[in-house]
């Protein structure tokens, strides 16, 4: 199957610590798709300099000011992180690309690896409005989808079907991108749970795509006699996502290390070294870095995950001490017991699982 290069727009953010991620992207799609446009949205002058004039006539360099317009980044630049600004632009990346190209748009993370091609995810992408990924955790670990989301933002397709969402996306990350279980949200993930059920969307069940370092324990990709990777039920695995948590002795991550090398003596970028992957905002001296060394921002962090824990204790106690059934004796025993009998159904549901993948 074969595409016209101009059916879709691949789509990345970077900023100066992701230069060397979004230079080896370039260099392994460009395996695969020669022509296709691939947009790099820069989230700072260094960023920008790198892939302005990087040689391939086929990359456009837009500035996180032009994706959002001066006064919106202005505005996000003035109240959030560098990581939290990068994240909230992947939905003014995807609303500014399809408004501006009038096509599809693949929005991937930069420290993504392509093992081989994707024209039929491409042909689904030109077909609906929306396509995103599942996170993939297994029920079992549903809190880590309370918190994360059901999809995953690493890789994520919109089309001009599915502008408004975009738009309302982009809406919903300029007001607040943050990880907060006490708000319900977690950075721009978590926001495209509410997408689920708009008519345009297709949901990519496919296993080989997107396999983060989290996934391993569930996907088990292995390298096979062929030399082809698979997960473990046989699919091919196509795109595999380098992400910060990636041990990186693994074949894969040495892959993506290795793209990312070449991708850099490419365009004629520094090699020496690597900046850090997130980047904190503010200037060196007074108040910013006043409020970085007292790390104000980890204690808001805890403080936020605190009170969603306080919140439920709150409720719970409330029930025992106001219900009418059982005496109030009862009720606090059984209230302390609720661990032991969750954990009994818990284990009941997972052996289960385990002894019978098709068990309800």
């Amino acid at each position: 199957m074969t595409h016209s290069p101009n059916a879709v727009s691949f789509a990345m953010v970077a900023s100066r610590g992701y230069i060397g991620h979004a230079a080896g992207l370039i260099t392994n799609l460009r395996e695969f798709y020669p022509e296709t446009e691939i947009i790099v949205c820069a989230q700072d002058e260094q960023t920008r300099r790198a892939f302005a004039d990087c040689g391939d006539a086929n990359v456009t360099c837009a500035t996180g000011e032009e994706v959002w317009g001066p006064a919106n980044w202005r505005n996000i630049t003035s109240r959030m992180s560098v990581p939290e600004r990068a994240f909230a632009s992947k939905s003014a990346l995807c609303a500014w690309a399809v408004e501006t190209r009038e096509r599809p748009v693949l929005l991937l993370d930069s420290d993504l690896l392509f093992l081989s091609a994707i024209d039929d995810v491409i042909e689904t992408l030109t077909l609906h409005g929306l396509m995103l990924v599942p996170g993939r955790h297994p029920w079992q670990d549903w809190r880590k989808t309370a918190r994360f989301g059901l999809f995953s933002a690493g890789v994520i397709g919109i089309g001009p079907a599915g502008l408004r969402a975009a738009q309302a996306w982009r809406a919903m990350c300029f007001e607040a991108c943050i990880a907060s279980p006490f708000a319900g949200t977690y950075y721009e993930q978590k926001y495209l749970d509410y997408f689920v059920s708009d008519p345009s969307l297709k949901i990519l069940n496919d296993p080989g795509i997107n396999v983060s370092q989290t996934l391993l324990g569930v996907l088990t990709p292995e390298k096979g006699a062929d030399g082809a990777w698979r997960v473990s039920d046989g699919t091919p695995l196509r795109m595999y996502h380098s992400s910060r948590s990636t041990d990186e002795s693994m074949e894969l991550a040495r892959m993506k290390a290795d793209y990312n090398r070449r991708g850099l003596e490419a365009f004629g970028l520094d090699t020496a070294g690597s900046a850090p992957r997130e980047e904190r905002t503010g200037n060196r001296i007074g108040l910013a870095a006043l409020v970085r060394w007292m790390r104000i921002g980890g204690a808001l962090e805890a403080l936020a995950h605190g009170l969603d824990g306080f919140t439920r204790r709150l409720l719970l106690w409330h029930r025992v001490l106001t219900l009418k059934d059982h005496s109030l004796r009862e009720r606090m025993a059984e209230a302390k017991r609720r661990h032991d009998l969750h954990r009994a159904l818990e284990d009941r549901a997972f052996s289960a699982k385990a002894a019978d993948p098709e068990a309800p």
